[in-house]
């Protein structure tokens, strides 16, 4: 974790793509639920997620998890990834 601290420009960049990544195919797996959302509610829909990230004592590596749901009509989806 130390060597994350002190140079992580490397994986940082890694880091950022892969969440990048998750968010994009956990939006695209809840777009259905998101119109519907939408429609029973005056045009608004609610997306919360939630981003994880577990890093190795080492520093090279972390594993991402991201998690998105909607509310109504109620589904989740779940993505994750390890960047090294």
């Amino acid at each position: 974790m130390e060597k994350f601290l002190d140079s992580s420009e490397r994986l940082e960049k890694k880091l950022l793509s892969a969440v990048g990544n998750q968010a994009k195919k956990v939006l695209d797996d809840l777009l259905p639920q998101m119109r519907l959302a939408a429609y029973e509610n005056e045009g608004a829909a609610i997306v919360d997620m939630r981003l994880g990230f577990e890093f190795t004592k080492d520093g090279e590596s972390v594993a991402v998890a991201c998690e998105g749901q909607v509310q109504f009509p109620a589904k989740r989806s779940y993505a994750e990834s390890v960047c090294e």
